[in-house]
């Protein structure tokens, strides 16, 4: 077998197919919170779409979480009219099926009351910051800022339209084999800058491409990929 057909195989069998019982069941539950919610917060309106690994195209099945985010218009105050209130209400609408743990911008679902979570659910409440409906202001539970801007749409565009999914699966893969501790949109980051310009189209080719070498040390593709994150309101060590 060839380190080609060595790697073809890994992404076969980490695919997460969209006829796959686990597809189901993900876009079921996102499902059941966009009903949830809407039912619990009669007077707003919030847009619950989804985010991620399954929205960019990059999940494996070694691991892999759902990602539902939940936004509402600028103008929309059903929930609340300061960003901390509309966390907390989204908060309150998912305890009454979800057991709930609070992150710094997501509020993370380990468990149902009734039934079993097959996997973590993490949910982003925010509110559009105008009419465009691009970018978005999240409410931060810690550190010194209590508000983060952010873009959906440009994170996951800017991965999903990379041209470099199949290697950005392989190296998830490879970190959690290899028990790296990096966050993985920066994986992401780091990965598409390193072939920013790499003409080999094979996954063999490209991967080698991303390996630590004297000229191009892991460390110039990380401090690349941390000031891009400022394009997308992240900050390096954020959740993806």
């Amino acid at each position: 077998m060839t380190a080609e057909e060595f790697l073809e195989n890994v992404l076969v069998e980490q695919a997460v197919e969209t006829d796959s019982d686990e597809h189901a069941d993900l876009i079921e539950e996102h499902d059941s919170i966009a009903t949830l919610l809407a039912r619990e917060l009669p007077a707003a309106s919030p847009g619950v779409e989804l985010g991620g690994s399954l929205a960019k195209g990059t999940m494996v099945r070694a691991s892999y979480d759902l990602d539902s985010i939940c936004y509402f218009d600028n103008d929309d105050n059903g929930a609340g009219e300061t960003l901390k209130e509309i966390r907390e209400a989204v908060e309150t609408a998912l305890k009454s099926a979800y057991r709930i743990e609070a992150k710094r911008s997501a509020i993370r679902l380990v468990g149902k009351h009734e039934g079993e979570l097959a996997f973590p659910v993490d949910v982003v409440p925010g509110r559009f910051v105008d009419d465009s409906r691009e970018d978005v202001f999240l409410h931060q539970a810690e550190g010194d800022k209590e508000r983060l801007k952010t873009n959906l749409k440009k994170h996951t565009s800017h991965i999903s339209e990379s041209g470099q999914v199949d290697i950005i699966r392989l190296a998830k893969v490879w970190k959690l084999r290899s028990d790296i501790d990096i966050k993985t949109f920066i994986l992401e980051l780091l990965v598409i800058e390193c072939l920013a310009d790499v003409d080999d189209a094979t996954l063999a080719g490209q991967g080698s491409c991303t390996e630590s070498t004297p000229s191009t040390p892991a460390s110039t593709g990380w401090n690349a990929s941390s000031s891009r994150t400022a394009r997308y309101g992240l900050e390096v060590g954020s959740s993806s």
